[in-house]
């Protein structure tokens, strides 16, 4: 009971800290420098938190951090990788939203979250582009798909319980 507690408190976090981010990039194409940070303290004060609460067997504090710093570090060469790759079709607050990602979900569920981020995104403009709601040229604002991969991927950990 206190696993399920633990990672419904998580994924309501998650979810309090990414709508409005989603909202304003929808709504502005925009990501706020506060929500950036906000993710990326919840996570590492999660990540100083999990060990107390949730205690793995053969896991504490340096592994939980390790987690922490992993994902954000792998996160942040991610947003910066495709930024470099495709200038004008992820910005730069795709890039610094990332590193909270990765810090939030830690690195394991940081890269099952990039999964379902890139599969959804990628048909999701398949479909825009066959049914000409979209071209080539355009672009659509990333943080809502990031959202949804991240959301995804915490929830999914109520499946492995």
């Amino acid at each position: 009971m206190p696993e399920v507690l633990w990672i419904s408190g998580r994924l309501l976090l998650l979810s309090g800290l990414l709508f409005p981010v989603c909202k304003t990039d929808l709504k502005s194409r925009q990501i706020g420098n506060r929500w950036c940070i906000a993710l990326l303290v919840a996570g590492v004060f999660l990540a100083l938190l999990q060990p107390l609460l949730k205690p793995p067997a053969n896991q504490g504090l340096v592994f939980s951090l390790l987690s922490c710093g992993g994902g954000a570090l792998a996160a942040g060469l991610t947003g910066v990788l495709c930024r470099l790759i495709a200038r004008e079709g992820f910005g730069m607050g795709d890039v610094k939203l990332l590193p909270g990602l990765g810090a939030f979900l830690g690195l394991d569920l940081f890269l099952r979250a990039m999964a379902v981020t890139g599969l959804v995104s990628f048909m999701t403009a398949v479909v825009l582009l066959l049914t000409r709601k979209l071209t080539r040229t355009d672009s659509l604002p990333f943080a809502p798909f990031l959202t949804l991969g991240a959301v995804v991927s915490q929830a999914l950990e109520y499946v492995s319980l």
